[in-house]
């Protein structure tokens, strides 16, 4: 016997304001289920999140006379390849037996203040996802010193504008032998696995 709550959160795809002030609010509970589209396989594991800036510094110039300045877009360049061509093959080094491997994805980049200007700046932005054991100190100080690699280049990383951490259930927990009770009981092969995306759940 048990009591029953459903809670409504929003956020889920931003930054998780729903279930983080669900939360705070001191919400206990013996189990969760996390709704999401799964076609009733029990994801007991999926990854986790990290998104966050680097800076790349040059010196500006007229673009008449490039040669005065520094460019901080060419720069940046060596930072993508470096990206490309070592730190994205090396999380394919680490594997999780229900979600597989980090990812790691340049999703934005922004440099250059005008036209006839050689950039002073550029600016791009990551997405690492993590897969269970990994911890978001850890990456990010792996990249760090990854980055410091790339000679010639004077790069910032900001402090992470968004961090989720992934998600690990035992598959003997209660939880999850109740569901695999409950999809047998209406006839349905249970399937516990993995997911490679992130959801509310990992924040219980």
């Amino acid at each position: 016997k048990s009591n029953l709550q459903i809670c409504f959160s929003g956020d889920e795809e931003g930054g998780f304001r729903g279930v983080k002030h669900l939360m705070a609010q001191g919400f206990k509970a013996d189990g969760v289920i996390v709704g999401e589209p799964t076609e009733l396989a029990v994801v007991i594991a999926h990854k986790g999140s990290l998104r966050w800036r680097v800076t790349v510094k040059g010196k500006a110039a007229h673009s008449s006379q490039p040669s005065l300045g520094v460019n901080a877009i060419f720069h940046m360049g060596r930072v993508l390849r470096h990206i490309e061509e070592e730190l994205i093959p090396r999380c394919s080094e680490k594997t999780h037996p229900l979600v597989g491997s980090p990812t790691l994805c340049v999703t934005m980049i922004d440099g250059g203040e005008g036209r006839n200007t050689v950039p002073a700046q550029c600016v791009i932005n990551l997405d690492r996802r993590l897969i269970p054991g990994e911890t978001p100190q850890e990456v990010l100080a792996d990249f760090a010193q990854a980055l410091a690699t790339v000679e010639g280049v004077c790069f910032t990383m900001e402090k992470p504008y968004h961090v989720d951490a992934p998600l690990a259930t035992s598959a003997d927990t209660p939880i999850v032998r109740c569901l695999e009770n409950s999809l047998r009981a209406c006839g349905l092969r249970p399937r516990v696995t993995g997911a490679p995306f992130g959801t509310n759940a990992s924040k219980f």
